[in-house]
């Protein structure tokens, strides 16, 4: 490979990679927002009004995103003993569902 090529695709692998890094953090700031208005929402409650005590949720710290399946996501699989890369898909639509 000639350097002008070589160079030409490390500048576009690098162009993918902030345009990665910054999808990646939109999401986070998003999840983050939401989160917020949660706990917003759930300080507003009391538990005789049916508000639940403790919040249990993913850290933000450890919030991922696959850069080769943006819509995929971590989840438990078979029996719930294990972890896979896999996509939430309607497999059957009923009519009028749309």
């Amino acid at each position: 490979m000639k350097i002008p090529e070589e160079i030409a695709l490390r500048e576009e692998r690098k162009a993918k990679l902030e345009e990665r890094k910054r999808v990646m953090e939109e999401r986070f700031e998003k999840a983050k927002r939401e989160k917020e208005e949660k706990e917003r929402e759930k300080a507003g409650k009391s538990k005789n009004e049916g508000g639940k005590g403790g919040g249990k949720g993913k850290p933000l710290e450890k919030y991922q995103y696959n850069f080769t399946g943006p819509e995929s996501r971590i989840m438990k699989a078979g029996n719930g003993q294990h972890f896979e890369q896999s996509t939430r898909r309607r497999r059957w639509i009923p009519r009028g569902a749309d």
